[in-house]
């Protein structure tokens, strides 16, 4: 098994739930990709890399959790427009008048 980012953690109190309790509390809440609405995810993942395997592994007396987080990444264009609206001198384009403007501009290039 490989990580690419690990936190360990202990718990000085003991808990009182099992492995199986824990796991079906972690499937209520799994992981689902970014949706349209929304910058980024972030949600509870099987740690192990076999599919449908359990939320919670266990080894000796501890377990295992993984936690996933997913941002969205913008697209192309949107980085390509935002970088010709810096190079044409516009922050934002909040008025159909800036949007004009803009649009005559690129006519002009």
């Amino acid at each position: 098994m490989c990580f690419k980012n690990i936190q360990l953690f202990e718990l000085v109190k003991p808990i009182s739930f099992t492995p199986k309790v824990l796991s079906t509390e972690l499937e209520k809440v799994a992981f689902t990709s970014c949706v349209a609405t929304l910058p980024s995810s972030s949600s509870w993942i099987s740690p192990s890399e076999e599919e449908f395997s359990s939320l919670v592994c266990t080894a000796n007396s501890y377990m295992m959790i993984c936690l996933q987080d997913e941002d969205k990444i913008l697209p192309t264009t949107v980085l390509k427009k935002s970088k010709l609206l810096k190079k044409l001198g516009f922050s934002t384009l909040n008025t159909p008048i800036q949007k004009r403007s803009l649009k005559n501009k690129q006519d002009n290039i």
